[in-house]
């Protein structure tokens, strides 16, 4: 059958490296417009997630039409790159065939959207559109003059805005290569070195496999952006060596859960969001990186404490799991592979590089260490590493082409992943680029900000409130980047027009919407770590919740705290953030009814209180936190001598 056949595979190879040469020359050398750009980056993104879904057609009635989807895709943006010159000069004026390229543009680009992320997004979009043809019988405050289906399929496609927005051209310029060299570290295993790593460092203590999914979680999270890719790729290691240790399969799928949803705020790399949020606030990239390290470390801390203290109230043993048997000097030259391009990154983005060159850097050198890695793994007496079980099991689930071994197909597998990642991107990218220039079009986002104003007053906790359920709402079965960007136009403003800052405004909205993958009834993080840990989906959410709970808490600070944020003084950063880690501590203790021996109720009383001053240190001051700190460690005293007796 030819969706088998070589040819095939060949087919998707040959694209998938054409895709990544164009997005390094791009980078490399931009010598057309962004819209330009965008359109290729388009064409390639629109043919890759076909094909992908050529490759799972049942029958060949749905072969044939995603066929037709295909060639349609490359027609429509063969035409915009063709008459790119021609549809600025008539902007505004569209013939007939303009309109028709235009229709099919967005038939093609809502079907890609569905078969790259699910219907969420383009029913949303579909939604936007209709409400921008029949805003005329809109009522009360959402009523608007309305659009004829010419002028909004222009605005959409041909007038080079909607689909072709910035939106669009962050995902070409930026995204892409990310999203290579992400795929070029996933395919040389930097996951299985990740893992390996973070087991050895947590090796001897109680929760030593739970803390090392929270390590490598932290770590792989960072380059993947996504947290149901971080749950896949090291939970199906983690989280079975968890339940071995003694963590029942809730707990085991909550921590996996919880820390891979929190790798999208992690930097040097974070999520996609991260890169879209630049694009919508104007922020630098290396800014928001650097303002979202504290949110990340706090973060991180709940979730080591909250692990650390279910290990203790367990009694589980200190952990003696022996994985591999490898060489010392095969870990250093496996970490001086992986963690040098992260340094080179870092260092040209404080540098004040373009964050593009930056990657195209990190990428270019990540390729030279691995040739170089392999070539001495051959020269001189070091073992390759072992891959992990999880490794040859995640390998063979890759839709297609099958994995190649060797460093050419390594090499080879990176381009094909990374460029699936960034088509499947693209296309969404493509989508909400409409669903913002709806937005725009209609003044549909000054109505609901004033309707969310109305309802919540000049109360800015109350705001916080509504702004917080709607991103929830919106993250629900919504990839993070399509619910961030669609709040981030909506309430965002909402919050920035109450005096919080514009950077706080945004890292609020992007924290609830990653954090929807926690919640019921969807929380899509869940159903995957629930499913590998074969434990019931609802007991695993709820314990996801409970864990993350300081998550909930510690973004509303952000309006009244921006030294969270690193905003003010290096002494006013430290110790708010050190007084707001000994609140967390306690919040969570409170939570799990434990800190060095189990909790009675007026104990777990005494921690909740401690933790209101230790958590609003910047708004009650610094003595305050000081009192609160001495009521944790008294209460941690006490507790410790009535073991003792």
């Amino acid at each position: 059958m030819f969706l088998n056949s070589r040819i095939f595979n060949a087919l998707v190879i040959a694209l998938s490296v054409a895709m990544v040469g164009y997005q390094i020359w791009y980078v490399f050398r931009p010598t057309i417009s962004p819209v330009e750009a965008g359109n290729i980056h388009l064409g390639f993104g629109l043919t890759l997630v076909f094909l992908y879904a050529l490759r799972r057609a049942v029958n060949w009635l749905e072969a044939a039409l995603i066929a037709v989807f295909i060639v349609a895709g490359l027609a429509v943006t063969f035409y915009i790159g063709i008459h790119y010159e021609s549809l600025i000069e008539r902007m505004g004026a569209a013939t007939d065939l303009d309109f028709l390229v235009g229709v099919v543009l967005i038939v093609v680009v809502l079907e890609a959207s569905r078969r790259a992320f699910g219907v969420a997004i383009p029913i949303f979009a579909m939604i936007i559109l209709a409400y921008a043809y029949w805003g005329p019988y809109m009522p009360g405050l959402l009523m608007h003059g309305g659009f004829s289906v010419t002028r909004l399929v222009g605005n959409m496609t041909t007038y080079l805005t909607g689909v072709y927005g910035s939106v669009l051209a962050t995902s070409c310029s930026l995204i892409a290569i990310f999203m290579i060299f992400g795929g070029i570290l996933n395919a040389c295993y930097a996951s299985d070195f990740f893992v390996k790593l973070a087991l050895r460092l947590t090796q001897g203590t109680r929760a030593g496999p739970a803390l090392a999914a929270v390590s490598a979680s932290a770590l792989f999270g960072s380059i993947s952006g996504s947290p149901v890719a971080n749950a896949t790729t090291t939970g199906i290691f983690t989280i079975p060596l968890m339940r071995r240790h003694g963590f029942s399969g809730p707990f085991a799928g909550a921590t996996e859960a919880v820390a891979s949803t929190g790798g999208t705020l992690m930097p040097p790399i974070m999520g996609v969001a991260a890169f879209l949020m630049a694009s919508i606030t104007g922020i630098a990239y290396i800014d928001i990186a650097a303002h979202a390290l504290v949110p990340s470390i706090i973060y991180f801390a709940s979730v080591t404490i909250a692990v650390y203290l279910q290990a203790r109230k367990a009694n589980l043993k200190h952990s003696r799991i022996e994985i591999v048997t490898e060489q010392r000097w095969t870990m250093i030259l496996e970490a001086v592979t992986f963690f040098v391009p992260f340094g080179l990154i870092v260092l040209l983005m404080v540098a004040r590089y373009p964050v593009t060159m930056a990657a195209l850097v990190g990428t270019t050198t990540l390729i030279f260490l691995v040739f170089l890695r392999e070539a001495l793994y051959r020269l001189l007496p070091i073992s390759p590493p072992t891959l992990l079980d999880a490794s040859r099991r995640e390998a063979k689930q890759h839709e297609a082409p099958p994995q190649r071994e060797g460093i050419v197909g390594q090499m080879v597998n990176g381009a094909v992943g990374g460029a699936i990642n960034a088509a499947r991107i693209g296309v969404v990218c493509a989508t909400l680029g409409m669903v913002i220039h709806a937005f725009t079009m209609t003044g549909m986002a000054g109505r609901l900000v004033h309707n969310m104003s109305s309802l919540a007053g000049d109360n800015l906790l109350l705001t916080l409130f509504v702004v917080a359920a709607v991103s929830l709402l919106f993250g629900l079965g919504v990839p993070t980047v399509g619910s961030y960007v669609i709040v981030a136009v909506l309430a965002a403003p909402l919050l920035t027009n109450l005096g919080v800052e514009l950077l706080a405004a945004h890292m609020f909205v992007l924290y609830f919407t990653m954090m929807s993958g926690l919640t019921p009834p969807v929380g899509t993080t869940v159903v995957v770590t629930a499913q590998i840990a074969e434990a019931n989906y609802w007991k695993t959410a709820l314990r996801s919740i409970s864990m993350a709970m300081p998550g909930f808490v510690v973004p509303f600070l952000y309006a009244y705290e921006p030294a969270l944020l690193g905003f003010g003084s290096m002494t006013e950063v430290v110790w708010i953030s050190l007084s707001v880690i000994v609140g967390v501590f306690a919040f969570t203790a409170c939570i799990e009814n434990y800190t060095v021996a189990r909790c009675t109720l007026p104990e777990r009383g005494i921690l909740l209180l401690a933790a209101v001053p230790l958590l609003l240190a910047g708004v009650v001051g610094f003595w305050a936190a000081v009192v609160g700190v001495c009521i944790v460690g008294l209460l941690l005293l006490m507790q410790q001598r009535r073991i003792r007796q």
